[in-house]
């Protein structure tokens, strides 16, 4: 018995143990370097090593120490690498690096890679083998502005560099005497040319310059840009179908009838309008099926009785004609074909919720004759529909709704499931209804006839669902189903909530407000530049959310109706709300400096002197140590205060009643307060400006005050006690927040984009740049020469600063709610949205090394 005993422990040893040691086996992966000399003969790397390491973060950094997890050699024959590693160690989806380095005591004649050549590539990549590691991918790894280029496949790299050589040809870097001699050579479709060791220094350097000129930048960094095309329509769309090489959109804007669009999208960077027809009253909702467009139209919402369902015949996809109409029972909401069957849902109309709520069935076997054939009366009404085999899935004010439709002329109710909040979208695929109401996804099963809830995902919105494979389309968030049980967001593709459809090309088709955009949802599986969110107390962020500020771990976010809301950022990617400071009510500006916040009261005119050394402690309130008031005025607002050592600076404006005209003008300016003894601060000095000061930042012995709509003073502050104004400068705005950093003034200016300014001579302030955003640009950080902009609907956008001259556009975050404001806070960038804390990654930058 114990000789049995030891040979099963033996045996369950030999079984487990690899398994649990996690040693598994090795992976071998085969790949080669290239490198010619120029006559274009191949070198020999005979001799060289190869070093397999683990990356520490989604992006590459040359000079990071990672992790080796793997060997190799290059072969005998000079060009074959072969490296090992255990197979526990791959995995797919991250990024490794290999380094081809020769040998210290290897002749220089017998191994000719003087300094390491490195590729890039994923798991997946290395087990497959084939991969290579030229002039080519070292340039991808030396030259990756911004670490964008080095996680994309080694094509998309080339293709990159195509189009920033193209770029740079067209419209070379003014003012810079970069030598694009090896650039003019080099035929981007002969890939042996850029294997030349001669070619690598210029061609980076030419790149490295290229970085100071917008439009190669913008070029070389398309790989961050999910947009693909645009098309500009005359109206509000609500809803796109699409069908071979066109798209159709239908919509309408305020009382004018609606419309229906078609679009040539054979060329998806292009799309073209091809025809618009009118007279669709509010067209809601679009459906295709055969040669025919099924559009619904939404009715009044306030006392029409009735809708209409409108049959368009596409047998001419560029003219398309309406062939006949049904009039519905009640308010139509959304429409779904399966077979010889039109399935409209709807809802009684606001006052009194009269006429007919639930499912209407009609007959079109013969498009131009439709019929009812059937209707299920459901009290709360309905919102949108799936079918899916004989039954309907609908979603309402009431929940989901699974409707039996076996027999169209008398569909039955099969069972509901009921919630707090209405549900809006809906899809259904096999077993799984996936629906979304009240900013959260719920995945139902619905081969159970209970239909229980699976799985669910908060922090969603949109009027539509598509999916495709195991990924979950709904307004602009890309999500991953493939369990079911825990779905998990992976991506954005454009800000704002939108109906879109998706191909398995790869392509979304949008509907954004009075756009078509198109994006590649490819790049979806890129590392994103959003880290997490936090849906922290939204009720908190609804104030002044543009001026939330942090320090020694926590946050402190103004909201001037209940008071300073404090978050502890102990675990930067999951903030925990502490509470609300309710002895602040009424601050509307904040900053913090040691153990004191400085809070600019608008209700009392005045400053605040908050002790905030305990932040994790607040029972109420944080204790208010002094305070000095400006003005007894109801119209003083502090727009900006920044403190210096012992002053505090206050910018603000103020409306006061001309005393001899009797009409209200806007005043401003600034004020010193000596906050040396913080029980009783003292004003010092006021700077009255022209009209209202809207923004102060503060750098050396000047202060920067924008003033008004288009005019930025400048401040001697060198004896605080005594500021003057040293000029004026025109800087058009409005511009209500700005940034100062190493002599350079940065001012967004909502929808005119970012302006920087040279501050190098205070004297004589020098535009260099204006950049353009898509959106409204309000607030800014910048570090290690990228500014983070929060640019409203269109989330944060990243530039690139290093040539302040020249500041170009290298990426965005889409951000699931409008982006008021942004914040640094430990290497993690805090976006302040109607959604919440969304939490992105630091840019880390890299500075190309020839």
């Amino acid at each position: 018995m114990r000789t049995s005993l030891r040979y099963f422990v033996f045996l369950l040893t030999v079984i487990l143990l690899p398994t649990l040691t996690g040693c598994g086996g090795s992976v071998q992966s085969e790949g080669s370097v290239a490198l010619l000399d120029d006559a274009g003969t191949p070198h020999s790397f005979a001799g060289a090593t190869a070093t397999l390491f683990r990356l520490n973060s989604a992006v590459v950094t040359p000079g990071q120490i990672p992790t080796p997890i793997g060997t190799g050699t290059v072969e005998d024959d000079g060009t074959s690498v072969t490296v090992k590693a255990r197979k526990s160690a791959i995995r797919n989806a991250r990024l490794y690096l290999v380094e081809i380095r020769c040998p210290a005591n290897v002749p220089d004649d017998a191994c000719v890679v003087n300094t390491p050549l490195h590729a890039v590539l994923s798991g997946a990549q290395f087990r497959a083998g084939n991969w290579q590691a030229t002039v080519l991918t070292e340039t991808a790894y030396q030259n990756a502005t911004y670490a964008v280029a080095v996680s994309y496949a080694a094509t998309e790299i080339r293709q990159a560099l195509d189009n920033a050589a193209a770029a740079l040809l067209a419209a070379p870097a003014p003012g810079t005497a970069a030598d694009y001699t090896d650039l003019l050579a080099w035929n981007p479709a002969d890939t042996t040319a850029v294997k030349r060791p001669g070619q690598l220094a210029d061609f980076v350097a030419a790149l490295v310059a290229g970085i100071s000129h917008n439009t190669a930048q913008v070029e070389a960094q398309q790989l961050t840009n999910l947009l693909v095309g645009a098309l500009a329509l005359d109206s509000y769309v609500q809803d796109v179908a699409l069908a071979g090489e066109r798209a159709y959109l239908v919509g309408s804007t305020n009382d004018l009838p609606g419309v229906l669009h078609v679009v040539d999208i054979s060329d998806p960077s292009h799309p073209l309008l091809t025809a618009t027809l009118g007279d669709l009253g509010k067209a809601a909702a679009l459906q295709l099926a055969g040669d025919y467009a099924y559009v619904v139209d939404g009715g009044n919402y306030w006392n029409d009785y009735t809708a209409t369902l409108r049959i368009i015949s596409l047998a001419n996809p560029d003219q398309p004609v309406p062939v006949a109409s049904f009039t519905t029972a009640g308010r139509a909401t959304d429409v779904a074909i399966a077979g010889d069957y039109a399935f409209i849902s709807q809802r009684g109309v606001y006052t009194g919720n009269p006429g007919f709520a639930g499912l209407q069935i009609v007959n079109i076997s013969d498009p131009q004759a439709p019929a009812l054939v059937g209707s299920l009366a459901i009290a709360s009404g309905l919102v949108h529909l799936a079918v899916s085999g004989n039954r309907v899935y609908a979603t309402g004010d009431g929940g989901l709704y699974a409707i039996d439709i076996s027999n169209p002329a008398a569909p039955t109710l099969a069972g509901s499931l009921a919630f707090d909040n209405a549900l809006n979208a809906i899809a259904v695929v096999g077993q799984y209804a996936y629906t979304e109401g009240a900013g959260v996804l719920r995945i139902i099963d619905i081969d159970n006839p209970s239909l229980p809830v699976v799985g669910s995902l908060a922090g969603t919105g949109g009027d539509d669902i598509n999916l495709v494979g195991n990924r979950l389309y709904i307004g602009s968030d890309v999500i991953d189903i493939s369990t079911p049980f825990a779905p998990q967001r992976i991506g954005r593709l454009a800000a704002g909530a939108y109906s879109r459809f998706v191909l398995p090309n790869g392509l979304a088709y949008a509907a954004a407000v009075t756009h078509l955009n198109i994006y590649d949802t490819n790049a979806v599986d890129r590392p994103p530049l959003l880290a997490g969110s936090a849906a922290v107390n939204l009720e908190a962020l609804t104030g002044l959310p543009g001026n939330t500020v942090a320090a020694d771990g926590f946050a402190f976010a103004p909201n001037i109706t209940s008071g300073i809301e404090v978050f502890d950022l102990g675990d930067p990617l999951a903030p925990h709300f502490v509470g609300t400071d309710r002895n602040s009510t009424y601050i509307g500006e904040l900053t913090l400096d040691g153990p004191y916040a400085y809070g600019g009261d608008v209700e009392s005119g005045s400053l605040r002197v908050i002790d905030i050394s305990n932040p994790a402690t607040l029972d109420y309130g944080y204790p208010v140590l002094g305070s000095v008031q400006f003005s007894d005025s109801e119209h003083f607002v502090p727009n900006s205060i920044v403190v210096v050592g012992q002053y505090a600076y206050v910018a603000y404006n103020e409306t006061v009643e001309d005393p001899d005209t009797g009409e209200y003008i806007s005043t401003g300016g600034m004020y010193v307060v000596d906050i040396q003894t913080p029980s009783d601060p003292q004003i010092v000095a006021h700077y009255i400006a022209s009209t209202a000061a809207t923004a102060m930042a503060l750098s050396g012995d000047f202060a920067y005050l924008m003033v008004g709509n288009d005019s930025l003073d400048v401040i001697d502050i060198s004896n605080p006690q005594a500021p003057s104004v040293v000029t004026s400068t025109l800087l058009p705005g409005p511009i209500y927040f700005l940034a100062v950093s190493d002599d350079v003034l940065y001012a967004p200016a909502g929808s005119q984009g970012l302006h920087i300014v040279s501050v190098t001579n205070p004297a004589a302030p020098t535009l260099l740049a204006t950049l353009d955003t898509p959106g409204n640009a309000r607030g800014l950080e910048v570090s290690e020469d990228v500014a983070y902009l929060s640019d409203g609907s269109y989330g944060v956008q990243v530039v690139g600063v290093g040539n302040p001259a020249a500041p170009v556009l290298i990426g965005a975050a889409n951000t699931m709610g409008s982006t008021d404001g942004v914040f640094l806070y430990d290497e993690y960038l805090y976006a302040n949205t109607s959604y919440g804390f969304e939490i992105l990654r630091k840019i880390p930058v890299i500075t190309p090394t020839p």
